[in-house]
This record gives C-alpha cells, sequence and structure tokens, in this order.
C-alpha cells in the first residue's frame, strides 16, 4: 500500500468468525469472507481464526486486496474470496478506491454503508 501513512479506520465492530479470515478482505454479516456482490459488514485488518472475536472496520479508509486493474474513484464490490473488484452492474458497492492498480494487490479504499 502506497498512503499506508493516511489508513484511518472510523468505526470498528467486533464479530464471530465463522471461517478463517484472511487480512484486507471483505468480510460478510455472517461472519466469513464476502461471496461475489454481496454487501459487507467491513474489512479485515489481519487474519483471525475461525470461532473467535474478529474485529472488522466498518467505517473509514482502509486497505483491501484488489484484483485486476482498478481506477482512482471506481465503485468496488467484492468477488467470491472478499477481494475488491470493479463492481458490475448490480453488484453492491463496499467502498470507492482512493488508489489505482493495473494489476492487483494492497490498495486504499473508503467503505461505503
Amino acid at each position: 500500500m502506497k498512503n499506508s501513512v493516511l489508513f484511518q479506520p472510523v468505526q470498528k465492530v467486533t464479530i464471530k468468525s465463522s471461517d478463517n479470515l484472511l487480512a484486507f478482505r471483505f468480510v460478510g454479516f455472517n461472519g466469513s469472507h464476502c461471496t461475489a456482490g454481496s454487501k459487507s459488514l467491513g474489512v479485515t485488518e489481519r487474519k483471525w481464526a475461525a470461532n473467535k472475536d474478529a474485529s472488522i472496520v466498518t467505517y473509514g479508509t482502509v486497505p483491501v486486496e484488489a484484483v485486476g486493474s482498478i481506477s482512482v474513484g471506481e465503485n468496488l464490490a467484492s468477488d467470491s474470496q472478499g477481494r475488491a473488484v470493479v463492481a458490475s452492474s448490480g453488484a453492491a458497492v463496499n467502498a470507492r478506491s482512493l488508489e489505482a492498480t493495473a494489476n492487483g494487490g494492497i490498495i486504499k479504499v473508503l467503505l461505503v454503508p
């Protein structure tokens, strides 16, 4: 992540993780990584083991793992593994990109409640 100094989580919630959660992925309201196109609760800041109380950032700017090419300002949705992708028609928008990437990686996003 290029601008990690600007990482600003504003609000977090704690939920019981249903699965092993990877860092910087969208998490659903069920405690698992988001499925493709679904609305997220927020983003993980680190790994969490299954059946643990996991802290999830629900509001603010956070790093998220992205897939593919993303431009600054694009609406982002979740892929089937909780990674950020450009939102297609009908997909829930979970964040807006604050950084661009050509080949995926960790980028900074603004979460969309």
